[in-house]
């Protein structure tokens, strides 16, 4: 079968189209692999593309947001990633909340938006007991990677991964970002040092069952300082 030519480029004023398109995409991506999206939108598929869509519009305005297009008309968004540099973050102040996920968090339950409060600052900790105190906010970070079904295994996602890759070379920093067990092989191939690995979620909200009790993460880094 011959491949879809696709090109990568930041999508920096993006329509609330192109949001959607890439909500979509998260939302296919990650709804059988990530229980944290999952869970806290209710397994509720309209929350969980909502969270996808905050999510990118705050990335856009806080970090690099890159798509991967079909060159062909009609266009077609068929990939995404975000990228944020040193001292900024996916979600991370309150410009990037603004941008639809303060919304999101006012159709929650209080337990669940309870949860969400205290799983954050957790999930930060986690890094920084791998890593080091401080160094993951120093480096670039990745967030939000996902390819449409019908285009993966065809290079779409090393070329996003790529186009964060440049960024943090140029910068001469390191690439950092956790990620499930199913793309390690990938990564190790892309020559991405796993780090180190930690389970999250075991100290539950006991009034709600939480299924990322047993959730491990592993944290993956390529250095670009030298």
């Amino acid at each position: 079968m011959t491949s879809t030519p696709f090109h990568i480029r930041e999508l920096t004023s993006p329509e609330d189209v192109q949001l959607r398109q890439i909500a979509d995409i998260l939302y296919e991506g990650f709804k059988d692999v990530d229980p944290i999206s999952s869970f806290a939108c209710g397994d509720d598929p309209a929350l969980m593309r909502e969270f996808h869509h905050a999510t990118m519009a705050g990335a856009v305005i806080g970090g690099h947001v890159f798509v991967a297009e079909t060159i062909s008309s009609p266009k077609k968004i068929i990939g995404c990633v975000a990228f944020f540099g040193p001292g900024s973050d996916v979600l991370g102040d309150e410009e990037q909340l603004s941008q639809g996920f303060n919304n999101f968090l006012s159709k929650l339950s209080p337990d669940v938006v309870d949860w969400w409060m205290g799983f954050m600052p957790k999930f930060a900790a986690m890094s920084d007991a791998i890593l080091g105190p401080g160094v993951k906010e120093s480096g670039w970070k990745m967030n939000c990677l996902a390819v449409s079904r019908e285009f993966r295994r065809k290079g779409v996602g090393t070329a996003l991964v790529n186009a964060g890759e440049d960024l943090a070379r140029k910068d001469k920093n390191a690439l950092i970002f956790e990620g499930g067990s199913e793309g390690t092989e990938l990564y190790c191939r892309m020559e991405y040092d796993l780090v180190g690995s930690q389970s999250i979620g075991g100290d539950a909200d006991p009034k709600f069952k939480s299924p990322m009790e047993k959730l491990t993460l592993n944290i993956f880094r390529k250095d670009f300082r030298c």
